[in-house]
């Protein structure tokens, strides 16, 4: 008898216990999940880096060249972080580059039938020189977005938009456009103008399934001041995509929206950037776009290539080569940039994901030419493109970021990534297959000529 009153005891005590701690962690006012640790080496950089970010093995990498143009290695990592966009500049004006990472965090609100999921967006700056991360804003009441869903599109870029050298952090999620800056004074990151675009859809529209998925900048209106562009979808609408042309405020903390122009296209990630396309001293839109037909599960999609003068308003439009009636979502990321050492005209490169090919265009007012079209290696899933001189040789390369995916015999399948540099004249310089990769998601590089 005593043994049985024991047991039951320890198992009223234990069952006790048990209801105290769920509902001590069911009432919280928040939970956080994936709540970035600040771990790595001291941050080193070479005369040129190219990051890459891996989304299931949660780190950072910073792949350096030594100059010579003969190799790159893997100089730098930081582990256990969460992220979904990279990006590398100097924010602060000391010279030296800082890496800077868009990461999302989980909460969750309330229990039972009101529990309610939220992500909370914060950025997290890594210093040349120093270990961990320098400074964040997490945590930061004022300076954190809530969005009510999470998407795979997030973007962060560096530009100096207000003219005082120093590079601004763009950020975009799923319906907010935020401007950060580094703030001398405070040694913080401040938010210092933000708009949640969402709310900037005519009534007619279905805002709830709205989402952005490029942002990029520049002086597209010929006024001297640089705008902050983001392209979106109106994802429940078949074929119907929106541009929003913003700049900075005067006094405000919200963004001034110039114009929105909806096109019939929808947008890729990581898919609209701006450039002097045409000799013309201005730089013109470019982004990479497609259509859907058929019906649902059975969609087809055609792709194309978008020019857009801002000025003329005028759109020139290139249908991409692909097999007709491609049943896959397109993932066609592009970049602008100076491939052919013509300081008065940019190129395009874009990558075709299904196809894996890489795109060299240029485009007169005339039209498109396609220069070059180079086959990546065919077992590759292509993420991410980004142009910059990745070797220190004066040149800028296009450096292409994807995934192999290897089925193994009575294993799990695992990814292991693929990064290549090229140059428009040599092709291929560099090409790594690494085993420790494991589905690299984006890729940021400095030194842009």
């Amino acid at each position: 008898m005593k043994k049985v009153n024991n047991f039951l005891l320890w198992f009223i005590a234990g069952t006790s216990l048990f209801i105290l701690l769920f509902f001590g962690i069911t009432i919280s006012p928040t939970q956080a999940k994936d709540k970035p640790k600040p771990i790595s080496s001291r941050l080193t950089l070479k005369a040129s880096n190219i990051v890459t970010y891996e989304l299931y093995k949660n780190r950072i990498r910073v792949w350096g060249n030594d100059g010579d143009g003969e190799g790159y290695s893997n100089i730098w990592t930081a582990e256990e972080v969460n992220y979904r966009s990279i990006a590398i500049g100097d924010i602060d004006g000391d010279g030296q580059e800082e890496i800077v990472g868009l990461g999302v965090c989980e909460r969750v609100y309330g229990k039972g039938k009101n529990r309610e999921k939220k992500y909370e967006i914060f950025i997290n700056v890594y210093k040349e020189g120093q270990q961990g991360i320098w400074m964040t804003t997490y945590s930061d009441n004022e300076n954190i977005i809530i969005e009510e869903k999470d998407t795979s599109y997030y973007e962060i870029v560096l530009n100096d938009i207000d003219g005082d050298n120093l590079n601004e952090i763009i950020l975009m999620t799923r319906t907010y456009l935020t401007i950060y800056k580094y703030d001398n004074d405070t040694g913080i990151l401040k938010k210092i103008a933000s708009r949640q675009l969402s709310k900037d859809i005519p009534f007619d529209k279905d805002v709830g399934s709205f989402g952005l998925k490029s942002v990029t900048a520049g002086d597209i209106d010929r006024d001297g001041q640089k705008e902050i562009i983001a392209a979106g979808d109106l994802i429940s609408t078949e074929n119907k995509g929106c541009i929003f042309i913003c700049n900075l405020p005067d006094s405000d903390t919200e963004l001034n929206l110039k114009n929105t122009i909806y096109v019939e296209y929808n947008f890729s990630k990581n898919s609209l950037r701006a450039g002097d396309l045409d000799r013309d001293g201005y730089m013109e839109l470019c982004a990479s776009v497609y259509n859907m037909s058929g019906s649902y599960p059975n969609y087809n999609y055609a792709s194309y290539l978008l020019i857009w003068d801002y000025v003329q308003e005028a759109f020139a439009c290139e249908e991409l080569e692909l097999e007709d009636d491609e049943p896959y979502l397109p993932w066609n990321p592009l970049d602008v940039g100076n491939l052919d050492n013509d300081p008065t005209r940019d190129e395009i490169a874009l990558v075709v994901g299904h196809s894996k090919q890489l795109l060299i265009y240029n485009w007169e007012t005339s039209g498109f030419s396609n220069l070059y079209t180079i086959d990546l290696n065919p077992l590759t899933t292509i993420v991410d493109i980004a142009i910059g001189d990745s070797n220190s040789d004066g040149n800028n390369d296009i450096n292409i970021a994807g995934n192999i995916y290897e089925t193994i015999k009575r294993r799990r399948s695992s990814w292991i990534f693929y990064l290549a540099v090229y140059d428009v004249y040599e092709e291929q310089l560099w090409e790594q297959v690494d085993s420790d990769g494991e589905d690299v998601f984006d890729i940021a590089v400095d030194n842009k000529i």
